[in-house]
């Protein structure tokens, strides 16, 4: 999961993209840029990482401002085992659901 938290202030006049090397992967096409004022933008996506350690770049420019501004970023990582058992886990989940509606008559 990403969230990018803009707070009040930058009026859409702060722009984020994050790299991983040359690429850009969010957001997904090359040259565009999260920006927001007072606000959150979420990303639920699955992206599986390499074996070994990854450098992400987060990359911000404000043209046409002389303000400074914090913008909180996060992201959730989880190892893909777990994502897995949550996976088969919520497939099972589905399942039962599915099986309920049919003993109860509900479509």
């Amino acid at each position: 999961m990403l969230s990018i938290h803009f707070p009040a202030g930058c009026n859409g006049m702060v722009y984020i993209s994050i790299f991983y090397g040359v690429k850009q992967i969010y957001p997904w096409r090359e040259g565009q840029y999260f920006r927001g004022n007072n606000e959150t933008i979420t990303v639920h996506d699955e992206w599986e990482l390499p074996e070994e350690k990854v450098t992400l770049t987060i990359k911000g420019h404000s043209p046409g401002t002389s303000y400074d501004h914090t913008i909180l970023i996060r992201i959730v990582t989880t190892r893909k085992e777990k994502s897995m058992e949550e996976s088969q886990a919520r497939k099972a989940l589905v399942k039962l659901l599915k099986f309920l509606t049919r003993v109860i008559g509900v479509d």
